[in-house]
């Protein structure tokens, strides 16, 4: 999760000892830091916690190194925001591969279309699919694929 790499940062200029002379900000083009309240709650008292900033619905559109600066556009206002950095990770948006999702296993939205109980396949019944290519209604995390793995090798 992209926000596991700002909480690392952030501790590890804390033990270097320039956390006061940083700002360590997490922007995401979600609306929240995660879609699960219960997390979102516990990652929100974490930011606090560690003084750093959350900026929500901005997608980054320009890396501009010569000058150290990220663009972002805001997804409700189209509005620019200009964000100067010393150093910056950036994760790219998450996407099925075009074979998945122009394909006949894809649902609607383009994801692997299964059976959110069994994680087999809607109509393939040999296919199986968890993780971020499945329509599974739970977050695109390591975290959700430790828990969808043993669903998937009980119904193999």
């Amino acid at each position: 999760m992209p926000q596991q790499i700002a909480y690392l940062a952030e501790d590890y200029f804390r033990k270097s000892g320039v956390r006061d002379n940083a700002t360590v900000s997490f922007i995401s083009g979600m609306g929240g830091i995660f879609s699960a309240k219960k997390s979102a709650d516990a990652l929100n008292t974490v930011l606090r916690h560690k003084g750093m900033e959350a900026r929500y619905k901005h997608d980054v559109v320009e890396i501009r190194a010569e000058r150290k600066e990220a663009v972002f556009q805001h997804l409700d206002t189209q509005e620019e925001a200009i964000f100067p950095y010393d150093m910056i990770h950036v994760t790219p948006p998450m996407s099925t591969p075009d074979f998945i999702k122009r394909g006949p296993l894809a649902n609607e939205a383009g994801l692997v279309d299964v059976d959110k109980q069994t994680l087999q396949h809607m109509r393939y019944a040999n296919i199986f699919s968890l993780s971020n290519a499945s329509s599974l209604p739970t977050s695109k995390t390591g975290a959700a694929v430790r828990k969808q793995a043993p669903v998937l090798v009980n119904n193999l």
